[in-house]
């Protein structure tokens, strides 16, 4: 995934984020949405974010497997 794949995933999580607290906050002081489509909308969070932190982690590894070999070749 590129930085603009990134910045999408990014910006679909914090206005799905943002529609949440909004419903939840209508939830608590009374009426919004069904109990259901709450529940649905934190699983989709949920599961956008795991994509997000998945992408950084394996950007992270290719970074520390790239920083391995220089160790490696410098250690010879």
């Amino acid at each position: 995934m590129g930085k603009t794949s990134l910045w999408l995933l990014r910006l679909f999580l914090i206005v799905i984020s943002i529609i949440l607290i909004y419903q939840l906050l209508r939830k608590i002081l009374g009426g919004s949405w069904d109990l259901e489509t709450i529940i649905l909308t934190l699983v989709v969070t949920n599961l956008s974010y795991s994509f997000y932190l998945g992408n950084k982690l394996s950007i992270l590894q290719g970074s520390f497997m790239q920083f391995e070999k220089k160790f490696e070749d410098n250690k010879k």
